[in-house]
């Protein structure tokens, strides 16, 4: 089978052209993108029955970098260069934890009403910024975990992968005691009917980028800026709010790599604590 070219599903489909599975409508040309925020056309929701496939970790260790806080956009485009690389070959595969600085990012699939005040954003220090991703807007801020698995996709089977990346979470929370679920047609995890974790995908030549954020000690009140993934009702939660407790975002960290590592039996490393700009020569790119 041919890997895709830049394209892949938009918000809450399942995967690109070419994969197999179910082709979202509204992908556009040349950017390729899964969003946590709507139904798998074609081809049913995501279920929880569906075990991931493992990955073959054989061609090496996955580098795993802490990048702590980090902007949005430069990230982003680090993202683009290491998918290319790993689509190549250059390198196996990377992972990047980080958390973001406060900002609402906008997928293929905006529309002028994913925003309730734009004056208020700005009042309150957000940036706002187009994402490759698809689907409509997010919200990422400090105390929120963001992991960004660069990596070859599983067996290329992005539905696997995407309940796979979401078992990572659900294997974290339960952790620190927390029970979360899916629901049909919109991925993503939920705790008594609010969201505590969202996946978002590109894919590119079968190597995704972007990934999941888990909300650890994020403000909330900032969900209330915007309308998340196009769903006006939607309401957020976070680890914090439910355990009352706020775990050191390192613990957290630790947790997901152990998780990872169960669900797709990567070879990982010890996470490496870097700046986005140190990423490439590290890795001798």
């Amino acid at each position: 089978m041919d890997a895709p070219e830049d394209k892949a599903a938009t918000a809450g489909s399942g995967a690109p052209r070419d994969s197999g599975a179910p082709r979202d409508s509204g992908a556009s040309r040349d950017s390729g993108a899964l969003q946590g925020g709507g139904a798998l056309q074609g081809g049913g929701a995501l279920q929880g029955s569906e075990a991931p496939r493992r990955a073959d970790s054989s061609n090496g260790v996955y580098p795993v970098f802490d990048l702590g806080v980090a902007p949005y956009l430069p990230v982003q485009e680090l993202q683009g260069r290491l998918r290319s690389r790993v689509a190549a070959g250059a390198v196996p595969g990377v992972i990047l934890l980080l958390e973001h600085t406060p900002v609402v990012t906008l997928g293929n699939r905006r529309s002028p009403d994913d925003l309730r005040d734009s004056s208020l954003i700005r009042d309150r220090g957000l940036e706002v910024v187009e994402s490759e991703r698809g689907g409509r807007a997010t919200l990422h801020a400090p105390g929120q975990l963001v992991g960004y698995p660069i990596v070859p996709i599983p067996r290329r089977d992005l539905r696997a992968f995407v309940t796979g990346l979401e078992e990572i979470l659900v294997l974290l929370l339960e952790e620190f005691g927390v029970s979360a679920d899916r629901r049909d047609g919109r991925p993503g995890l939920y705790v008594d009917g609010r969201k505590i974790a969202s996946v978002g995908l590109r894919c590119h030549r079968w190597v995704s980028s972007h990934g999941t954020s888990l909300n650890v000690t994020t403000d909330l009140s900032l969900f209330d800026l915007i309308v998340s993934c196009g769903e006006p009702d939607l309401r957020q939660t976070s680890l914090q709010e439910l355990t009352g407790e706020a775990p050191p975002m390192n613990r957290v960290k630790t947790a997901y790599v152990r998780a990872a590592e169960m669900v797709f039996g990567w070879n990982l490393s010890a996470p490496r604590k870097l700046s986005y700009s140190e990423v490439e020569a590290h890795l001798g790119l």
